[in-house]
């Protein structure tokens, strides 16, 4: 659901759409018009689920998600002018057919308005391929794992076109059932999370091999910049998919909540899966624009970034009081960069031994 103008808007593939009076408390049933030269309506049996939603200058945009008329989900999108209550058919179809200039066909896109640029965002979701060929054995389009996306799409909504966005900086890895919103406060976008069925999970407790994952990592977008960078916080919610991130206007706040995960990667008293109901508030502080060094810093597991010239391996980390906040490929680029490492991070330590200092 999405609020607008007090009331919040429930979509699930009818014509007739259901609208929550916030003041009131009142549900209410409201008949839209399609009529579109050439098009039909296309949600079969009038469902939909797993779709992307934003509202923006009273329009209701619609992306993605499944009728059941086939698993694999679909990519049309579609716009409801939410005063005359009147739909219109922006791209897409409902056949499975490969298209270049838009996104692919898809379930649980992540979606987000960015009103600077007056643009929507898509971003990753799946084709549910096992869904696909459980209904359709037969067909050409199942397969025994799901086909996760790693695509970013914008859409200009004045000129109506898509482009296809470059991911640029730390971004995140290949994944769906993920949350992201745009905090317009910080001027960043913020993703939580997510599920991937094509990324193995080894629980070595028990010497089981896992197809899929489960995230719990924070990232945040900055438009300006078009780059990902990875936050790093000392607690975060649990590994979870279909949380749902909040930005509550009035204090600028990001939220939290919800979600589930499967207990048997993350075992528990659930015999099947997990389903949350905590909330969690993420506390970020930005400087001048960027978020801190985060790019100079960044760790993917063994492998670092260099904090002075910028390479990537399994370089030294800093021995002195910030306990390997940087690392380091070579003892001349710990010197160079010990100046700014002290003024930076508060590290005392001498820049020979910190540069020599092995990893531990």
């Amino acid at each position: 659901m999405k609020p607008w103008k007090d009331t919040a808007y429930l979509f699930h593939g009818s014509r007739k759409i259901l609208t929550f009076d916030l003041a009131q408390e009142k549900w209410i049933s409201r008949t839209t018009r399609f009529n579109i030269p050439g098009k039909s309506w296309p949600y079969l049996h009038d469902t939909l689920i797993d779709y992307g939603m934003e509202i923006y200058n009273g329009k209701m945009y619609i992306f993605g998600g499944q009728d059941g008329r086939r698993q694999l989900g679909c990519n049309i999108f579609m716009c409801l002018d939410l005063e005359a209550l009147s739909w219109e058919w922006l791209s897409g179809t409902t056949q499975p057919t490969p298209t270049y200039n838009s996104p692919m066909l898809r379930v649980h896109p992540i979606t987000w308005i960015l009103p600077s640029e007056d643009r929507l965002f898509i971003m990753y979701g799946n084709a549910n391929r096992i869904g696909e060929k459980v209904s359709n054995p037969t067909g050409p389009h199942g397969a025994d794992c799901d086909y996760t996306y790693e695509d970013i799409w914008s859409y200009h909504i004045p000129r109506k076109s898509w482009t296809r966005e470059k991911a640029r900086g730390n971004y995140p890895s290949p994944r769906t059932e993920f949350s992201a919103i745009y905090n317009e406060r910080m001027d960043r976008v913020v993703a939580f999370g997510g599920y991937c069925g094509t990324t193995n999970t080894y629980l070595p407790g028990r010497d089981v091999n896992l197809n899929f994952a489960y995230y719990a990592d924070t990232y945040t977008w900055h438009p300006k910049t078009r780059k990902w960078a990875q936050v790093l916080t000392r607690g975060f919610p649990t590994y979870r998919a279909r949380g749902r991130l909040l930005f509550d206007t009035g204090s600028g706040k990001t939220y939290l909540f919800g979600g589930y995960t499967n207990t048997e990667f993350a075992p528990g008293k659930h015999p099947y899966s997990r389903a949350f109901n905590d909330l969690w508030e993420l506390k970020l502080e930005v400087e001048d624009g960027e978020l801190a060094d985060e790019e100079r810093t960044a760790v993917m597991g063994p492998w670092g970034t260099c904090f002075h010239c910028g390479k990537v391996g399994i370089w030294r980390m800093c021995g002195g009081s910030c306990l390997g906040v940087v690392r380091y490929c070579s003892g001349e680029c710990g010197r160079k960069a010990w100046g700014e490492h002290k003024l930076m991070h508060g590290c005392v330590n001498n820049p020979r031994e910190q540069a020599v200092r092995p990893r531990k």
